[in-house]
């Protein structure tokens, strides 16, 4: 027998001829599975369609219900969006680099499964079977170029994995990228972004006080000024007539729904009040970018005509 080599279990539990121990083993498969799910995740959280806690969409709600308007982990530096990255902030975002670490990490690890276990070829039962042959055949399947079909070939072979020499370092990998993950998906959902302390630290303020405090320098701001100065800021940023939506309830007195709000700017649209200042491509489809000043405008105008109506009614 030999001893179970991966250190971070430090369980010291005997094996049966295997790297791994029972334990190690288990904590591997939950590990794939993990990455998968959580990979697929990152790319709810950057187009922004995550929510958390109930789907309200009332003012109290802002920033627990509702995604942060802007999510700067996804976005490279750029000139136009020093503004919330800071000047001279990273070529790639934390999110991209994360993206690109698992991409790279699950690849790797694949090919040295590929080279060692060649892929079977031969003729397969349609339907699940009881056959060896076609058993050996569908574990050892070459998969497509997605995170989920790689991790799904991963976790097929998870028992022959145990005992390779390298199967530590592989629960080492994939474990930190578990938390990396993890970290990056499971941002708090009673903060919303409050914008850089003038000492560069990234502050979040929450929706019951009325000010904000950096936890660096422990400088102090008011809610209602940061919430100004990010909107006056974020003017020239093109979003989608939902990313507005989010920004303008989020950053100003607006009171009504999100749902409405996006009807809205999409009737402006069609009727030549506001213009699309680029298309983007989310989930297969094209969408409308607008410039965020343009809608604010637009809304402010809707407010103060509502208000001389109710004047004169």
């Amino acid at each position: 027998m030999t001893i179970c080599t991966q250190q971070l279990c430090d369980c010291g539990k005997p094996t049966a001829g295997a790297t791994l121990c029972e334990r190690c083993t288990k904590t591997l498969a939950f590990a794939i599975a993990n990455v998968a799910g959580h990979y697929e995740d990152l790319g709810n959280v950057e187009t922004k369609t995550t929510r958390y806690g109930t789907g309200a969409a009332t003012k109290g709600s802002i920033g627990k219900s509702q995604p942060l308007p802007v999510d700067m982990r996804f976005v490279n530096g750029a000139p136009r969006l020093d503004v919330f990255g800071g000047v001279g902030g990273p070529v790639t975002a934390p999110g991209n680099q994360l993206r690109y670490d698992t991409w790279s990490t699950i690849v790797a690890w694949c090919r040295v499964l590929m080279d060692e276990q060649a892929q079977v070829l031969g003729p397969l039962c349609p339907r699940p079977c009881l056959h060896a042959s076609c058993s050996v055949i569908r574990v050892r399947r070459w998969p497509v170029n997605t995170i989920g079909s790689m991790c799904l070939y991963l976790d097929r072979q998870h028992r022959w994995i145990e005992g390779r020499d390298w199967a530590p370092v592989l629960l080492d990998e994939l474990l930190d990228l578990e938390r990396r993950l993890v970290r990056m998906v499971n941002r708090p959902p009673e903060r919303w972004y409050a914008g850089k302390c003038d000492c560069g630290v990234d502050m979040y303020a929450t929706q019951d006080r009325g000010d904000v405090t950096c936890s660096a320098c422990l400088a102090t701001y008011d809610v209602t000024t940061r919430r100004e100065f990010l909107l006056a800021e974020a003017k020239d940023y093109l979003v989608t007539a939902t990313e507005a939506a989010g920004a303008l309830l989020a950053w100003t007195d607006y009171d009504g729904s999100e749902t409405k709000l996006v009807d809205r700017i999409r009737k402006w649209r069609d009727r030549n009040k506001l213009p699309v200042a680029d298309v983007t491509s989310l989930a297969g489809r094209d969408r409308h970018l607008y410039r965020l000043g343009d809608v604010q405008q637009l809304l402010v105008e809707h407010a103060q005509q509502d208000q001389r109506d109710r004047l004169n009614s």
